[in-house]
């Protein structure tokens, strides 16, 4: 499998086009025509996205597919900036035991952009990290003592704010959530856009990706 990935990928689209209906349709013929890949759940999927791709479309199949756990496979055209090393990739992946509770109030993506889903890491990261939940050494984050207390002190927080959504003008609930948010990440007010994490961003250039 990884070997005819790795084949297909010696000839790879120029990243601008990605998109582009031509491109998509080279690729479509160079991965089934690929014994391996072609006959995987996960690369059919992604067929079958990218045979009906539109502007502004996502990639439902792979989606399904992925959440839908029939495998660990993830196949797909990786386009992102910030993983400038991925292209048209086979990856694996393991999952990982978590919580319940802290699955459903944990945001994983870290998009750099001031919304809930993009800051909800970085926040929680940096106060679980100054309140002790947390200690980052030699690349490695590991729970602290602290843990069950700081992630509480977090959502009491959070919850104390919103109730006075009900009680304050807009402003001043708006006015609070940002100082409590600006707290705990990285906040460039002259971007009017939020930093990555560096522990992360460390990792990153340790893998090269």
């Amino acid at each position: 499998m990884f070997t005819e990935v790795d084949a297909i990928r010696r000839e790879p689209p120029d990243r601008s086009p990605f998109r582009g209906r031509d491109t998509l349709r080279i690729l479509a013929e160079r991965i089934g025509g690929s014994p391996e890949p072609s006959r995987r759940p996960v690369v059919r999927a992604f067929l079958e996205d990218i045979g009906s791709f539109a502007p502004g479309g996502r990639l439902d199949a792979v989606r399904g597919h992925v959440n839908g756990r029939r495998d660990n496979h993830l196949f797909s055209l990786f386009g992102a900036s910030c993983f400038p090393k991925l292209s048209l990739d086979c990856l694996t992946r393991e999952e990982l035991p978590a919580d319940p509770h802290l699955a459903e109030c944990y945001a994983v993506e870290g998009v750099p952009r001031p919304d809930y889903d993009a800051v909800a890491s970085p926040l929680l990261f940096g106060h679980l990290g100054e309140h002790g939940g947390i200690r980052v050494g030699d690349g490695v984050i590991e729970p602290g003592a602290a843990a069950p207390t700081a992630l509480a002190e977090s959502l009491c927080g959070i919850q104390r704010i919103e109730a006075g959504l009900h009680r304050e003008p807009v402003e001043a609930a708006r006015r609070r959530l940002l100082e409590f948010t600006n707290r705990y990440t990285d906040y460039d007010p002259a971007a009017r856009d939020y930093r990555y994490v560096p522990f992360p961003a460390e990792v990153k250039e340790r893998l090269g990706v």
